[in-house]
């Protein structure tokens, strides 16, 4: 996660300056930020009133934006201008998931009736979020805002050279601030707006602007009420999310409405945080959404709502700069350092195992030949095994057919063609006679020399009489018989 984190700041990588100018119902705000390469830094801010209505408004805020383009003493790369929640016209309907790929054409032909002006007189931005589980559906939240106000906004800018590529709201100004300034923002949350007896809730979820509502309060709402209305929003707007689980912000420390959070919930204290600010450099509640416009024209807000044309939004002219030649030429540099590198340490390696590979050339081929040697013997013992075995058993059994009757063998060695074989005689009595058929030891020797498969038959030990029998111990050489 931290290198996906690192590899999309990197990715946002730019040198530029951006203008965010906010327009409230009795004020406008300027706020001018700076990108260099990854780094974003807030140079300077303003707040000025502005009458309610009338032509008088127009040229106070052009009045205003001169002297702060003066200020800037540069050309801002990006302009983004936010426009007050309160005074945008909302509309919201909820379609199938079904109409998702025609949801433009089914807007713009319900928009007549979600709106209570024509919109043919305003300009027209959308918001979608998921609902549902089983059966899926689109939330749609439809904001739109009077076009000829607009055209006067933008003809203002124009006097100075300035086209901005987004005119958006309030609420997606904000959202683009605390996403920027609270960079772990990933669970579902409200951000809590308040302004003269009115409350904006805008819901957040995964880094986005969801839905939002205005409420108007009493002045002396209780903290019941509050706490029942934000409770009401977030099932609406995260149903199955428990309530407990969602984070509740603030713009700003409110002394008229009963709701506490700590420095990481609330904006203002935030975005002193992260950019540094003392308590006399904070920026005011009004300057925020400002602040959120200014991080959109540097391309660190988010893209929720933009109430121009397609046709009419402002492209950022490219233009090089020397730290993109210094940058660049860095880049080059290291990436033909690492080529070298990496093509030396492979030459290096095969130079290495090459060596090694000529060192053991020697060694694996004794081995080779010794392997193959050792083949050849194992190869040449199969085969004595198989004759050996084949002569013992045609032995074996020429001695069965010669060995008389009662003469036992309890030891036969055959090796090389020498047998060596003893038993014994197990004669009836003792002192019987060759006419008796009973036959000695001795007479053994006869009817062995009769074998086909022996020669030179001959005792290597005297005859013993025991009590089981006569003992015998005789030696032969072995002939080739037949089988």
């Amino acid at each position: 996660m931290e290198l996906r984190a690192t590899m999309q700041r990197l990715a946002k990588a730019d040198f530029l300056h951006g203008l965010g100018i906010a327009i409230g119902l009795q004020d406008v705000s300027f706020v001018h930020v700076a990108k260099r390469f990854v780094n974003v830094s807030l140079l300077s801010a303003k707040t000025t009133p502005l009458p309610d209505a009338g032509p008088e408004r127009f040229d106070e805020f052009a009045r205003v934006l001169g002297l702060f383009l003066q200020e800037m003493e540069v050309v801002p790369d990006q302009v983004v201008l936010s426009l007050p929640r309160r005074a945008a016209y909302v509309g919201r309907l909820v379609v199938p998931e079904t109409a998702r790929d025609v949801l433009p054409d089914v807007i713009d032909y319900q928009s007549d009736r979600l709106l209570s002006i024509s919109k043919d007189d305003v300009f027209t931005d959308y918001i979608t979020f998921d609902v549902g589980t089983e059966e899926k559906r689109i939330e749609v939240t439809l904001f739109a805002f009077g076009r000829q106000e607009i055209e006067a906004y933008l003809a203002t800018l124009q006097q100075f050279q300035l086209r901005p590529r987004t005119v958006t709201l309030s609420s997606a100004a904000l959202t683009s601030a605390l996403a920027f300034c609270h960079a772990s923002l990933q669970a579902p949350c409200l951000l809590v707006v308040h302004e003269d007896g009115w409350v904006e809730l805008d819901s957040i979820g995964g880094r986005r602007l969801v839905a939002s509502h205005m409420v108007s309060l009493t002045p002396n709402v209780s903290k019941a009420e509050l706490d029942e209305l934000l409770a009401q929003t977030l099932m609406r707007s995260f149903p199955g999310v428990p309530t407990s689980e969602a984070l509740v912000f603030l713009d700003g420390a409110h002394d008229t409405l009963p709701l506490l959070v700590d420095a990481s919930h609330d904006l203002q204290a935030l975005t002193a945080t992260h950019f540094t600010l003392s308590t006399e450099e904070m920026l005011p509640l009004a300057a925020l959404p400002a602040l959120g416009a200014a991080l959109q024209a540097i391309g660190e807000g988010i893209e929720a709502v933009n109430l121009l044309p397609k046709d009419r939004r402002a492209q950022r002219e490219k233009r090089v700069s020397p730290f993109t030649f210094i940058l660049g030429g860095v880049i080059a540099v290291l990436c033909l350092v690492w080529f070298a590198s990496a093509w030396v340490q492979q030459k290096r390696m095969l130079r290495t195992l090459a060596a090694q590979q000529a060192s053991l050339q020697e060694p694996v081929g004794q081995v080779q030949a010794q392997e193959d040697e050792g083949a050849k013997l194992q190869a040449r013992l199969k085969r004595l095994d198989g004759v050996t075995q084949k002569k013992v058993v045609l032995i074996l059994k020429s001695l069965t057919e010669v060995l008389p009757e009662r003469f036992y063998l309890n030891h036969f060695r055959y090796k090389d063609g020498d047998i060596e074989m003893s038993g014994l005689n197990l004669s009836p009595k003792e002192g019987g006679t060759e006419g008796d058929g009973v036959k000695s030891a001795a007479d053994l020797l006869a009817d062995l020399e009769n074998s086909p498969c022996l020669r030179n038959v001959a005792p290597k030990a005297p005859f013993t009489r025991t009590p089981q029998g006569e003992t015998f111990t005789l030696g032969a050489q072995a002939e080739p018989c037949k089988e």
